[in-house]
């Protein structure tokens, strides 16, 4: 007996020390095509009783495993697969049902915003992930992941709870929302804008795009007059208080400065302008000054005319009981005195019958008296002796000259004579039209170039309006608007007021915040302190894997991102199970690092069949191969112990063939029969 490619032989075949024909420990089945003999493909398969098994190709190279009856095939072999992570060229794999198994050399790649920024990582290695912020500036609940088309998303909460502050630049303009309230920034930081519990501080700027004060609680609009109650608070806009100012100096709306005369006709100017006060030629203005003020003087020309072409004019004075005291009818060229109602004597003009002209002095009886005759002369005139004496030439000389006046326009002062049909003229003294005046003052109203002054009271000037503490009444609703420059009513200001009365409400309200635990609703008032806080080391943080989304409930959850990178240095630790840059690694049990799998003196349970030549066996694969090897060496051993028997049976048939007697002569033939014995077998030889 000789050893086969896969066996060996032990023993001499004796009886003390008989053949054994063993396996080699490494076994070598099939024959690869060479020297032009073609090769074969072997295969040894491991069957176990309850159909699973374990076979091992060599046609292919792989490893198939089942399970039981058949079930959960799987084939290892070993193929050309995909690059490594840091690698650009395809490389041999382990593959399990032709999908490539992975190795350390494997990894992932991250991308955050900046897509074009890739991180590749490698199995084992650490990624890591940073957000730069204050571990005591941090939040809870704020932050929130949203998964969106394969991507994390990680949102700021739409309500933020428990900030502390808050600040929002754009250039060198810089708004920082804090306890205190909100403060605005500019360049110039002498000009920044706060509202905190002290009020309102505007920096200086203007308040611009204000509603009219001039509206009521639900809306309406209201005249400043008729403005009560919380309107009365309300904050005026430029365009309700330049409303006000114009409808008090406005003359076309029922504002401004007005002058009648004794008809009821008006002449009235807006406040600032000046009105101008003529004469009629019979009165005069004048601007004179009174006490240091510039003063309106209206007075009598020194010459009156009243009457004229069209209608005689006529002067009466009036005694103190209202009856008529002194007529001047210019119709009759005469002047009549009455006392007490009763006739009296006249003056008139007369012309004698040479036609001279001469004014006559007549009795009550209507007689001619004294005579005024037209060379000047008076004639029929004694000497005066008592105050109430006729006077003659010269005592009328000089009454004459203390009484003569006369009737002549001055400034702002129209006088029309009227010529009355007795010959006589009547002066009409008017104002003018238009009329100047330095200064008008009535009452405790003065009126000048600076403009109106109520003593006391307000004042309209070129300065402005001094309401000088008092009211200001009956001002209608002024438009609100960016563009309005109208005046505003208490209403409107009151308005306004209760706005800012109910934003401070809601200030006051503060903000209410909730997290996880809903059953707990914490609030806020502007000012307090939120302190929101995440518990992690600031100097662990990650980048880009944590999202924020926002539902339509107002909630906004903060999520881990699906694909988390740790960075080289960093690890995933789960109990007793340890994810970093070399592997896994479980504590006190099984790893899988760059250095291959340690199984930790572990089992490797419910693994399943493996098919491919490079799929891994489980033990019923490897007991059914254990099985056939068995198997197969009791037929090799019944097939050798077969043989040994024939060899034995052969050896003694060659003993007893060679025993046979040859005849030695010629012609000599005989029948003859021969024994031979090897070991346990006997055989007998016959020949002729």
């Amino acid at each position: 007996m000789a050893p086969g490619n896969n066996t060996t032989i032990e023993g001499d075949g004796s009886a003390a020390n008989p053949f054994k024909v063993n396996l080699k420990d490494d076994l070598a089945l099939g024959q690869k095509d060479a020297n032009g003999v073609t090769g074969k493909d072997s295969s040894i398969k491991v069957n176990g009783k309850d159909g699973s098994g374990v076979a091992i190709n060599g046609k292919d190279g792989s490893i198939a495993l089942n399970g039981k009856d058949g079930a959960n095939p799987v084939t290892i072999k070993t193929a050309q697969g995909p690059a490594g992570v840091n690698e650009t060229n395809p490389k041999d794999r382990l593959m399990v049902n032709n999908d490539a198994v992975a190795t350390l050399k494997d990894g992932l790649k991250f991308a955050g915003d900046n897509s074009t920024e890739v991180i590749t990582k490698t199995l084992n290695q650490k990624l890591e992930i940073v957000g730069g912020a204050d571990k005591n500036k941090l939040s809870d609940n704020n932050i929130g992941v949203n998964a969106n088309n394969g991507k994390l998303e990680v949102k700021l909460a739409k309500e933020l709870n428990e900030l502390t502050s808050a600040q929002f630049k754009n250039g060198d303009n810089t708004t920082v929302i804090n306890g205190n309230g909100i403060t605005i920034t500019p360049k110039d930081p002498t000009k920044a804008v706060s509202l905190t519990d002290k009020g309102l501080n505007n920096g200086g700027n203007q308040i611009v795009n204000i509603d009219s004060g001039l509206k009521q609680a639900d809306g309406s609009t209201v005249a400043l007059k008729d403005a009560s109650g919380d309107t009365l608070k309300n904050a005026a806009n430029i365009g309700d208080l330049q409303k006000s100012i114009n409808d008090i100096t406005d003359a076309s709306k029922n504002g401004g400065f007005g002058l009648s005369d004794d008809n009821g006709a008006t002449a009235k100017a807006n406040l600032g302008e000046t009105v101008k006060v003529k004469g009629d030629g019979s009165v005069i203005t004048k601007v004179v000054t009174d006490n240091g003020k510039p003063t309106l003087q209206v007075g009598l020309s020194n010459d009156i005319t009243v009457g004229d072409d069209a209608q005689a004019g006529t002067i009466s004075v009036k005694g103190e009981n209202g009856k008529d005291g002194v007529s001047i009818n210019g119709k009759e060229a005469s002047v009549t005195f009455a006392k007490d109602g009763q006739p009296g004597m006249s003056i008139a003009a007369t012309r004698s019958a040479d036609g001279k002209d001469a004014l006559t002095l007549k009795g009550k009886d209507g007689k001619d008296g004294i005579s005024f005759q037209e060379d000047g002369r008076i004639t029929q005139v004694a000497d005066g002796v008592n105050d109430k004496d006729a006077v003659n030439k010269s005592q009328l000389d000089r009454s004459i000259a203390q009484a003569k006046s006369g009737v002549s326009a001055g400034k702002n002062i129209t006088v029309t004579p009227q010529k009355n049909a007795d010959g006589s003229t009547t002066y009409t003294v008017e104002t003018q039209n238009d009329v100047e005046f330095s200064t008008v003052k009535t009452g405790d109203t003065t009126l000048d170039s600076n403009g109106v002054n109520i003593n006391g009271g307000p004042s309209v000037t070129k300065d402005g309006i001094h309401a000088n503490d008092k009211k200001i009444t009956g001002v209608k609703d002024g438009e609100i608007s960016a563009h309005s420059k109208e005046a505003v009513n208490g209403s409107q200001l009151h308005q306004t007021n209760q706005n800012v009365t109910n934003l401070a409400n809601n200030v006051d309200k503060g903000l209410n915040f909730q997290g996880d635990n809903q059953e707990v609703t914490v609030n806020r008032k502007l000012g307090d302190q939120l302190n929101i806080r995440g518990g992690a080391d600031p100097k662990k943080l990650t980048q880009n894997n944590i999202g924020v989304t926002a539902d339509k409930n107002g909630t906004m959850t903060v999520q881990l991102a699906k694909e988390v990178n740790l960075g080289a240095d960093g690890s995933l630790t789960v109990g007793n199970t340890t994810v970093n840059n070399d592997g896994v690694t479980i504590k006190d049990g099984p790893s899988m690092t760059s250095h291959g799998i340690n199984a930790g003196g572990k089992r490797i349970a419910n693994v399943a069949k493996g098919k491919a030549p490079t799929d891994a066996v489980n033990m019923s694969q490897l007991q059914d191969v254990g099985s056939a090897i068995n198997n197969r060496i009791d037929n090799i051993d019944k097939r050798v112990k077969k043989m040994d028997k024939r060899r034995k049976a052969g050896t003694a048939s060659a003993l007893a063939t060679a025993g046979l007697m040859q005849p030695h002569r010629d012609g000599q033939s005989a029948l003859v029969a021969a024994v031979g014995q090897y070991q346990s077998e006997t055989a007998v030889a016959v020949g002729y």
